[in-house]
């Protein structure tokens, strides 16, 4: 019973979900005839009936596990029920991070999922949510796939509620095929170490490798399928080719969720195991620069010639995972500090974008600012809006004095100290080009503006407020920093 304590979050999150499962038939009856009565008044009004009290029950849900998470005492590193379930300072700070970015992104996109089918979307979120949470303490290959194929049927059942979209059934179908390949080339490199080690614990083939004389080799191919089924979920170079297609057919909530989300959940398990088998792997370092550069190159130069804001934004983040996995050159304690910080800001700036253009949408209409054209509109309307967005562009960018200046400035710190004088030159290049990409849409913003725009629904004020902190926040969170780093120090060295 001990074990199960410790779970506490996950088995009220559990809990709940089955209650809304269970009473989701009365919810979904009753919205039904609400939408067919009022049908005429959603035609009059230009807005549909909405449920408040579902978003506000699912706000709850999280805001409660969010707190559960917070209270619950884990100060090192707990093994759980064989060693299958890994609890660590690391996994829930991951934990409570991906549960409020995820009920952030819904609360701001509540007109973006009303649609006579948007419960089924809350539900599917929390199954997704749920995955998501059991995947980021995974300690046993069992226990990583289970779950990692969880979070992919709910993202490939969420892609699909865009049903009257062909966009978003082949984004769907593209999903689905690269991941059942790769799905299998995982279970494949799974039973390879089970039949030679006869073990899938992360635990185990740690002591294995550090303890035990042990052939090494014996590691390389299923090491090398495990390594490239991450770069598959992290959408790095070269197996970044579905992202683009996948964001562009979905809806801009679950966009986000592959942008953002996904990384959230992935890297806690990437890092533990990337430490593991770091001594298995062949030219660790070359295969790292190689890596990242080519994420940064395609990234940079795809986004050059994208204008859909998806797909640009989907191109921003297979660059962003490229400096981030720059950080990995050594399994150094700078090394791990740096690539967490840049990841913590890369999530803070690419919510901050979405929640920005959440706020932005309803008022131009779902079908407005699909295009980075489309943001000419906002400074017309709402100057202090585009001053804010143009802020969060100028952090995508690194500029100096906001926070993305330095989460790239470390990764510069981090070459240069393992002296890949050519990798800096070249990321040098390819930052001013990125400048280029992000400049784009703030000159389309501030030049190319239309002189007048036409508001469909007036701008939410709390949401507006919010937005405006956030990017207030790109700047004012570099003074927070120091602290940052020693909670990052903290959270390496007692879950490591």
């Amino acid at each position: 019973m001990k074990e199960f304590f410790f779970i506490i979050p996950e088995i009220f999150f559990i809990i709940s979900l089955f209650i809304v499962l269970i009473l989701y038939p009365l919810i979904i009856k009753q919205n039904r005839f609400t939408l067919f009565v009022q049908s005429e008044n959603v035609f009059i009004s230009g807005q549909l009936s909405s449920k408040p009290e579902f978003i506000g029950s699912f706000s709850l849900i999280f805001f409660f596990t969010i707190v559960l998470y917070f209270m619950l005492p884990v100060n090192e590193a707990i093994y759980l029920f064989q060693n299958q379930i890994y609890l660590s300072p690391m996994t829930q700070f991951f934990k409570m991070v991906s549960l409020i970015t995820i009920l952030l992104l819904v609360l701001f996109a509540t007109v973006q999922i009303n649609f006579p089918y948007w419960e089924e979307i809350l539900i599917l979120i929390m199954f997704f949510t749920l995955s998501v949470l059991f995947f980021i303490s995974a300690n046993d290959f069992l226990i990583f796939w289970l779950t990692s194929e969880f979070q992919t049927f709910s993202l490939i059942l969420l892609i699909v509620q865009n049903r009257n979209s062909l966009e978003a059934l082949e984004a769907a179908l593209r999903f689905f095929t690269f991941s059942a390949f790769m799905s299998n080339l995982l279970l494949y490199a799974i039973q390879t170490l089970y039949g030679e080690f006869g073990t899938l614990n992360f635990t185990d083939f740690e002591l294995m490798i550090d303890f035990l004389p042990i052939d090494l080799t014996e590691f390389h191919i299923p090491v090398t399928i495990i390594a490239a089924y991450f770069l598959f979920k992290i959408a790095a170079a070269p197996l970044h080719t579905w992202l683009v297609s996948t964001v562009e057919g979905s809806f801009l909530l679950i966009s986000s969720f592959f942008l953002i989300i996904s990384k959230i959940a992935v890297f806690p398990v990437l890092i533990r195991l990337f430490l593991i088998f770091y001594p298995c792997i062949e030219s660790p370092v070359e295969a790292i620069l190689t890596i990242g550069l080519l994420s940064i190159a395609l990234g940079t130069f795809g986004a050059l010639i994208e204008t859909n804001i998806k797909g640009f934004l989907a191109y921003s983040s297979i660059s962003h995972i490229g400096w981030i996995l720059l950080n990995l050159t050594t399994p150094s304690l700078n090394s791990l500090l740096y690539c967490f910080f840049y990841l913590f800001v890369y999530i803070f700036i690419s919510a901050s974008f979405f929640l920005i253009l959440f706020s932005v949408i309803p008022a131009f209409g779902a079908t407005s600012l699909n295009n980075i054209s489309d943001f000419s509109v906002i400074f017309a309307t709402d100057s202090s809006l585009s001053v804010t967005t143009s802020m969060v562009l100028l952090s995508f960018i690194g500029l100096p004095p906001f926070i993305g200046f330095y989460s790239k400035a470390f990764v510069f710190l981090n070459l240069m100290d393992a002296h890949a004088y050519t990798t800096l030159f070249l990321l040098i290049i390819f930052s001013a080009i990125a400048a280029f990409n992000y400049l784009r849409i703030i000159i389309a913003m501030l030049v190319n503006r239309q002189p007048i725009a036409i508001l469909l629904m007036p701008f939410s004020f709390s949401k507006l407020i919010l937005v405006h902190l956030f990017g207030l926040l790109n700047i004012g969170a570099v003074l927070l920093i120091p602290l940052f780093f020693h909670f990052l120090y903290y959270m390496i060295i007692t879950s490591l």
